[in-house]
């Protein structure tokens, strides 16, 4: 089982549930309590084959003055990104036991830095699958904002962090930079959107995809009805989500993500490869669809 500490500005012990352990420190009384659980998936990138990014804590930060509670791992935590999705999100904390309140804030902490060590680093598949650095700006990810622990229930949060947009190759320095394009999911509320894609789709004239390799092709996922599909290059309308398409067991192509309740425009595109975050490209989408995700339900989007 894993060891954590949690620190209110000085060392005390707190119940831990399933994968940790408490650490001994200071006194005080505890106040009532709620639990809290983090799990992380990804949407996934094509130019690197593993993205390993190591975590090493959480923090909240409660209304008020005072200071934050920082929940610290004994070890850090090493997850591939890319080994993850809607089914198998790596659960970093599973029922943390935190007191009951408003808080302001809620981050994860990374050792993600040039630094000579790889602690986080991408295998990047040109270059004879070289391995280097990866750096997270501040080696810290705020993820939620004006968040309550409810006393005696659970809340929980699923983070998905867009790799896609998330992850820079900057020419002519040394690692690579992933930078926080983080959508936060509260579990208590999502529903889930899958699909399948027709072969001539991902194989039409223009494709940068490559169906042997399972890449380059995509969902995009707007907020809202009747969007016009767009790239991302950080102008609306951007994407709130994208979805890798990949080949079955049966040789379908297909797609599934979780998304929070509400109505979104869906898109496919076979030219994902081409989409570099910080540039207007011209990126071709099949008609989109409209879509509403429901609490609990599952939602099928396919594309002929």
């Amino acid at each position: 089982m894993k060891q954590l500490c949690v620190r209110y500005g000085f060392t005390r012990l707190i119940g831990l549930a399933a994968l940790m352990a408490g650490c001994s420190g200071g006194g005080g009384s505890d106040t009532s309590t709620g639990s809290l659980s983090v799990a992380v998936m990804d949407a996934p990138v094509d130019s690197v084959s593993h993205l390993f990014v190591q975590f090493t804590g959480v923090s909240l930060k409660p209304q008020g003055n005072g200071p934050a509670i920082d929940i610290d791992f004994s070890a850090p935590v090493t997850v591939d990104l890319l080994a993850l999705n809607a089914d198998n999100a790596k659960m970093l904390l599973d029922s943390q036991s935190v007191p009951a309140g408003a808080y302001n804030w809620l981050q994860l902490h990374v050792n993600a830095s040039l630094d000579g060590h790889l602690d986080s680093y991408a295998v990047m598949q040109t270059g004879g699958m070289q391995e280097v650095e990866v750096q997270v700006p501040s080696g810290e990810l705020r993820l939620v904002s004006g968040l309550t622990i409810t006393a005696n229930q659970e809340t929980s949060f699923l983070v998905d962090w867009d790799l896609h947009n998330g992850l820079h190759d900057p020419i002519g320095q040394n690692g690579v930079f992933l930078r926080p394009a983080l959508r936060v999911i509260d579990m208590t509320q999502f529903g889930t959107l899958k699909g399948t894609i027709a072969a001539g789709l991902v194989s039409a004239a223009g494709c940068t995809g490559d169906p042997t390799l399972d890449n380059g092709n995509a969902v995009y996922i707007y907020a809202g009805l009747g969007v016009t599909p767009d790239d991302i290059d950080s102008k609306d309308p951007d994407p709130v989500a994208t979805a890798a398409v990949k080949q079955n067991a049966t040789g379908q192509y297909t797609f599934k993500t979780i998304l929070s309740p509400g109505d979104y425009t869906v898109a496919f595109t076979c030219q994902a490869k081409n989409d570099a975050p910080t540039t207007d490209d011209a990126i071709t989408f099949t008609q989109p669809m409209n879509v509403s995700i429901v609490n609990g339900q599952t939602v099928s989007a396919n594309f002929q």
